[in-house]
C-alpha cells in the first residue's frame, strides 16, 4: 500500500509534467512518471535511476530490447511492454505512419495478463498451472479452431519414452495400434489422438522405417534417441524448425529469451489465432524434452551440448538419403542441422570421425571445395552404428 508521501509525490510528477514546471520533463522525471503507471504500488524512483544508469537516456531505455529490459531487476513483462509501446508510438508519430488495428492485439493487454497491471503481473504464457483444459488436446486441432502450422502439444517426451518399445513393422496402422494400447491416457479417444500425434512425429513421411526403429532400440534412454526424435519432430512440425532458426538460434549458445518473446513471435505469425498460447507452451516443452533447454516460468535458456557422433550420423544420412558426394556447404546450411543447436565448429571433425569409422566413403577437398561422400542408406548406417557401439 502506498504511503501518503509517495501518493503526493506521484501527483506532483503528473502535475509538474502537465504544467512543464522545473525539471518535470527531464529524462529522470519522465521515466519515473511512466513507471508509476506500470507499477502503481511501489516506489519507482530507484528503478528509474537504474534504467538510466544502464541505458544512458530515456531514449536509450525505450529503444532497449524487450528481453534485455526484462532482465533488469524490478522490470517485469508488463513494464517492458509499456516502454516498448511508447517507443513504438514515438517512432510512428515521427515517421507519419498509421498502423491499423489487428485482431488479437487486445490480448497483449487483456487475456495475456490476468486482471491487468496490478503489480506488473507476468504473462499468461509463463504460467502452466493456469493452462486451459482445452490445451490438453492433441497436437493438431481441427482447422476451424487452430490454423495450419500451430500445434497445441508436442508429446515429444512421451515419444522418446515409448520409441524404443515400438514393434519392428512396416505398417503405420500397426504402430498406431501399439501406441493406443500402451499410452497412459484416461480415454480411448485421447489415446487415439496421441497415437496419431506420436506416429506422425516419428514417421512424418507416413511410413515406419527400420532406421528409426532400430536406432531407438539401440539408444534407448540416451540423448542420441532424444536427438533423433527431435530431428523427426522438426520434419513433422515445420513451425518448430522455423522458430528454432528465427527465434532461438540468434541467442545461441549461451543466451536466453523470455516466453513472452516467443509468444510475440507466434502472435505476429498468426495474429489473433486460437492456440498461440498453447503453441508457445508446446515449443518450450519440446525444447526441454529434447534436452536442448532449461526453462522456468519466465525464460527459456538454451543448453549448449556436445555433438554426439551417432546422432550426427543419423541426421546426416537422413538429410542426404541419396548416395553420392556433397559439398560441406550444403550440410552447414542445412536448416534441420542448424536447428539441432550443435556447435558449428564440431561439424567438420565429426565428418572426419565418421570417415575413420567407415560410415563415410570420403571426406576431403576437390578444387578447393570441401566435400563428403555418402556410401550407405540411413538404415545401413544405423546397422553399422549398432554394431560399432554394441
Amino acid at each position: 500500500m502506498r504511503s501518503m508521501s509517495e501518493e503526493g509525490h506521484r501527483r506532483r510528477l503528473r502535475r509538474d509534467f502537465l504544467t512543464g514546471e522545473g525539471a518535470a520533463r527531464e529524462d529522470a522525471a519522465v521515466l519515473e512518471l511512466i513507471l508509476s503507471y506500470a507499477i502503481p504500488s511501489a516506489d519507482v524512483s530507484l528503478l528509474a535511476g537504474s534504467l538510466l544508469a544502464r541505458f544512458g537516456t530515456l531514449a536509450g531505455v525505450l529503444q532497449a530490447d524487450f528481453d534485455t529490459l526484462c532482465r533488469i531487476d524490478g522490470v517485469k513483462a508488463y513494464t517492458a511492454t509499456l516502454l516498448k509501446l511508447i517507443h513504438w508510438l514515438r517512432q510512428t508519430s515521427q515517421e507519419g505512419i498509421t498502423m491499423p488495428f489487428q485482431a488479437g492485439q487486445r490480448e497483449l493487454f487483456s487475456s495475456l495478463y490476468g486482471t491487468g497491471p496490478q503489480g506488473g503481473e507476468e504473462p499468461f504464457v509463463g504460467k502452466e498451472r493456469r493452462r486451459p483444459a482445452a490445451s490438453k488436446g492433441p497436437v493438431m486441432e481441427s482447422a476451424a479452431r487452430t490454423p495450419p502450422g500451430l500445434f497445441r502439444r508436442s508429446l515429444l517426451r512421451e515419444t522418446v519414452e515409448i520409441a524404443s518399445l515400438l514393434p519392428q513393422t512396416d505398417s503405420i496402422e500397426g504402430i498406431k495400434a501399439f501406441l493406443q494400447s500402451h499410452l497412459q491416457a484416461n480415454s480411448p479417444e485421447t489415446r487415439t489422438r496421441y497415437a496419431h500425434t506420436i506416429a506422425r512425429c516419428l514417421f512424418p513421411a507416413g511410413t515406419p522405417d527400420r532406421a528409426l526403429l532400430q536406432f531407438a532400440r539401440h539408444f534407448s534412454g540416451r540423448q542420441e534417441l532424444r536427438d533423433a526424435c527431435f530431428q523427426r519432430f522438426l520434419k513433422a512440425q515445420p513451425l518448430m524448425q522455423e522458430t528454432c532458426l528465427e527465434v532461438f538460434l540468434p541467442v545461441f549458445p549461451n543466451g536466453s529469451l523470455t516466453r513472452y518473446r516467443l509468444w510475440s513471435y507466434l502472435e505476429e505469425r498468426f495474429p489473433g489465432a486460437n492456440g498461440v498460447k498453447e503453441c508457445t507452451l508446446a515449443i518450450v516443452e519440446t525444447l526441454a524434452a529434447a534436452g536442448l533447454a532449461t526453462t522456468d516460468l519466465k525464460e527459456v535458456k538454451l543448453t549448449p551440448r556436445p555433438l554426439l557422433l551417432p546422432s550426427f550420423a543419423f541426421l546426416l544420412h537422413g538429410e542426404f538419403p541419396t548416395l553420392g558426394t556433397y559439398p560441406n556447404t550444403q550440410l552447414e546450411e542445412n536448416p534441420t542441422l542448424r536447428a539441432m543447436f550443435w556447435p558449428p565448429q564440431d561439424i567438420r571433425p565429426a565428418l572426419f570421425a565418421l570417415q575413420s569409422n567407415g560410415l563415410l566413403a570420403d571426406v576431403g577437398e576437390t578444387d578447393s571445395v570441401e566435400q563428403f561422400t555418402i556410401q550407405y542408406t540411413q538404415e545401413e548406417a544405423v546397422e553399422k552404428l549398432s554394431q560399432a557401439t554394441s
